[in-house]
């Protein structure tokens, strides 16, 4: 029997002390704001467009003097004080609580962001805590330095001359070689951070920050102590999730495996119809969609190995979608929006792991997240359309979608005749034998004439001429309809708008 559903919000609240399976993360970067102030009143807005995440990119004090090169100043990923708040996000911590808070009031889960990579190259621990050595700890030793003493500078020689273009000049990275050091590290650093960030603040996971370029030793120490405080806190398991994207990677991104309860796909990556450059400036096709062996699929296969895998529409770290379809051509108000509602459903719908939404996306917003130099997003003056409606359903529907499972994969598919249409057969099994449902999403909110049926059904489920044997045009189990697309199956029975399901 075939089950089809449209969006239904009338969700039930996931069991006590188990994280949801399928993220809605929302991302709010602290620059992009007022103060945590805004933040705070903004989560109800949040919330109804149906996130049950918030992720905070750091929010203390920043690298503020750097010897070697004094323009690179301010990142909120060069922590200077762990113990000090960034005086341009709020007055004291007190901001913090009051933003938690209300995430805990309104059934969001709050994420604070973990590097433990590094540190500011101001950090006071960097040439030696005077408190610290007096309990026998030097802490300067606890930092990667080459055998003239010099720190290890990604993107900088032993000389501090630099071999790239954008070296990491602001922060110097942890040396977790020494076992010895490694526990010291931990017990007067990151475990005094971790138990703030929960206890004090009142935060209840966090997002992973690059976990390939961290040994797992390590993570074996800060993991399960996140989770272990989160649960003595909050009574609930800690969200963590792995920051994972980019396939050259893959090999690094074992070393989280079963400590995580989610990672991130590289879904932002694969080519929209503006097409794409790879790493090697080849033009990558659109076509490469239709390739169920694509690069995508194939390290997504390996992410899920590891934790459930999220896909994101944009991030902090590159330009703004909206931003890359400009420089494409693509300039229609109209089609740009329907292009980021596509990237949106892509990341949602193709992923085993829900979806990730950086704050301004929903907006049109172009600018690039800047790193050194804050830029405050004025919603009102920016904007160039608001998707809530939009993404209100979709993560209506992400919400209703099975239980992932580590072996899924999708088939992206097109209709000629409806080119608006975002389709996935999403498949339970590594081949055709398992369960599979399929989703079909419509980009344009003014196009309300298309009918689901047997033939369209059909036709989809032929995968663009890839499928053809008895098993891989098997029924689907359950059909997802997201956007203005009619059911017609059957007795040509809509789904009400109170259940949005029916059952052919």
């Amino acid at each position: 029997m075939l089950t089809v559903f449209g969006s239904n919000f009338n969700e039930k609240n996931s069991a006590n002390g188990l994280t949801k399976q399928r993220l809605r993360l929302y991302n709010q970067y602290p620059g992009c704001y007022i103060n945590f102030a805004q933040m705070t009143t903004d989560l109800v807005r949040i919330k109804a467009m149906g996130f049950d995440q918030v992720w905070v990119n750091p929010f203390y004090q920043t690298c503020q003097h750097n010897l070697l090169n004094s323009n690179k100043v301010h990142c909120p990923y060069a922590m200077s004080d762990h113990m000090s708040i960034n005086p341009e996000y709020g007055d004291s911590f007190r901001d913090v609580i009051k933003y938690t808070k209300r995430a805990n009031e309104l059934d969001i889960a709050p994420l604070f962001d973990l590097v433990a990579r590094h540190v500011a190259i101001d950090h006071p621990f960097v040439n030696g805590d005077p408190h610290l050595l007096k309990k026998g700890i030097d802490t300067k030793r606890w930092f990667l330095r080459h055998p003239n003493g010099n720190f290890v500078i990604k993107g900088m020689d032993e000389n501090y001359t630099s071999i790239k273009d954008d070296p990491w000049s602001d922060v110097v990275a942890f040396d977790y070689s020494n076992p010895v050091v490694r526990q010291e590290i931990f017990d007067y650093f990151w475990k005094p951070f971790i138990d703030f960030n929960i206890r004090k603040l009142g935060f209840q996971g966090a997002r992973l920050d690059a976990v390939g370029s961290i040994s797992r030793e390590t993570h074996e120490l800060l993991l399960p102590y996140i989770d272990k405080v989160c649960q003595e806190v909050h009574n609930k398991k800690a969200y963590l999730v792995a920051e994972t994207v980019g396939l050259r990677y893959m090999p690094f991104n074992g070393v989280v495996q079963g400590l995580v309860t989610h990672t991130m796909n590289n879904s932002f990556w694969m080519p929209g119809p503006e097409g794409r450059i790879d790493r090697d400036k080849k033009e990558v096709k659109y076509e490469l969609w239709r390739d169920d062996s694509n690069w995508h699929e194939t390290s997504k296969s390996e992410l899920q190995k590891i934790g459930p895998s999220a896909g994101h529409s944009g991030s902090h770290d590159e330009d703004r979608y909206p931003h890359i379809l400009k420089s494409a051509g693509i300039k229609d108000p109209n089609l740009m929006k329907q292009r980021m509602i596509e990237m949106i459903m892509v990341a949602a719908f193709g992923s085993n792991g829900g979806h990730i939404l950086a704050f301004g996306d929903e907006f049109g917003i172009e600018d690039k997240v800047d790193l050194l130099h804050r830029k405050v997003v004025h919603v009102a003056e920016e904007k160039k359309y608001d998707l809530k409606e939009e993404i209100t359903e979709i993560n209506s529907i992400v919400n209703q979608l099975p239980s992932p499972s580590k072996n899924e994969w999708t088939q992206r598919v097109y209709l000629d005749k409806y080119p608006e249409l975002v389709i996935f057969i999403v498949h339970k099994n590594t081949g055709f034998d398992g369960d599979s449902h399929i989703i079909i999403g419509n980009i344009n909110s003014t196009k309300h004439d298309i009918r689901l049926d047997q033939a369209m059904l059909d036709e989809i489920l032929k995968a663009n001429g890839r499928n053809t044997t008895a098993a891989q045009l098997k029924q689907p189990n359950k059909v997802y309809l997201c956007g203005n697309v009619k059911n017609a199956l059957g007795d040509d029975h809509e789904p009400s708008k109170k259940s949005r399901s029916s059952r052919i």
